[in-house]
């Protein structure tokens, strides 16, 4: 079992410390896969992926086909999620944040500050892009101007993402020593609380009819699974419920599935299940390649 947070920690401090490899047995010669989302509305799924021994952004349909990589700069290139019109890509790279166009081209800045910047989400009207930066989460126009920050808090808060109406947004807190999910407003007014207990609860994201939550639980020593709750946090219940962790869930935009990362397999793959917990599918099969970010 592997405590998310302290597994997140270790893997942005080995972004700062070295920014061409993502050690997760990338010294063994393995390659590994990384934090699935969502699809897009071209019908994609974006992940990170390391088969070359650093990680990239790749792309690939639902049914494990076409897969295609974007990006293959010197820095780990994380995070990628889709723009709400499913034409370009933001994503994190050393710390600062890009954008590209879906075929990986016209990659550009987004910020630039000197602060470590990661975990973009997109805005649905496509006009803001929300980060983790310096431990708070701020949101900026996507050409990079009109920065502003929604939360100033003790804690560590992280891993944005959007209402589907844009005027709210998800974020993971560290304030009262667990990880716990609250909502805020887009203008940084009115947080909430949506969890309480002693595990850490992360990776959380809007149903699209904005009426469900899926995250990710981490109570160790069991192993980390994706749950389903109400938009108003009650009501949970257990999308996976297996003996491996399971992390880094998004939903497809119909609502249908949920995309995630497994590791039933002992390596980690992009992964879909219905939110009912059926009909699991995996969507990469690799023996020495692991997906992660999956958008």
């Amino acid at each position: 079992m592997t405590n998310w947070l302290a597994r997140l920690s270790k893997r942005r401090k080995t972004l700062l410390a070295m920014a061409t490899v993502l050690a997760l047995g990338a010294s063994s010669g393995q390659a590994s896969a990384a934090n699935p989302m969502y699809w897009g509305t071209s019908g994609l799924i974006t992940y990170m992926s390391n088969p070359g021994g650093q990680y990239d952004v790749f792309s690939i349909r639902p049914n494990g086909d076409d897969i295609m990589q974007l990006t293959d700069g010197a820095a780990v290139e994380d995070a990628p999620v889709w723009s709400p019109d499913g034409e370009r890509i933001a994503f994190d790279r050393g710390g600062d944040i890009y954008r590209m166009d879906a075929d990986g081209t016209h990659v550009r800045h987004v910020t630039d500050t000197g602060t470590f910047e990661q975990l973009p989400a997109w805005s649905p009207g496509g006009g803001r892009i929300a980060y983790t930066a310096s431990g708070d989460i701020f949101t900026v126009r996507v050409n990079g101007s009109d920065r502003r920050r929604l939360t100033k808090n003790p804690g560590n808060d992280y891993w944005p993402s959007w209402s589907p109406n844009g005027h709210r947004l998800l974020f993971t807190t560290t304030r009262d020593g667990d990880g716990e999910i609250f909502v805020v407003d887009a203008d940084g007014t009115h947080q909430h609380r949506l969890t309480r207990n002693h595990a850490s609860d992360t990776a959380a994201h809007f149903s699209p009819d904005g009426r469900l939550i899926v995250f990710q639980l981490s109570a160790p020593p069991a192993d980390a699974e994706i749950l389903e709750m109400r938009a108003d946090g009650s009501h949970r219940r257990p999308v996976t419920d297996n003996t491996t962790d399971d992390y880094e869930p998004a939903w497809a935009p119909n609502g249908k599935r949920v995309t995630y990362v497994d590791s039933s397999t002992g390596d980690t793959d992009v992964a879909t299940i219905r939110p009912d917990g059926t009909d699991f599918m995996n969507v990469t099969d690799n023996t020495v390649i692991a997906d992660y970010f999956i958008d």
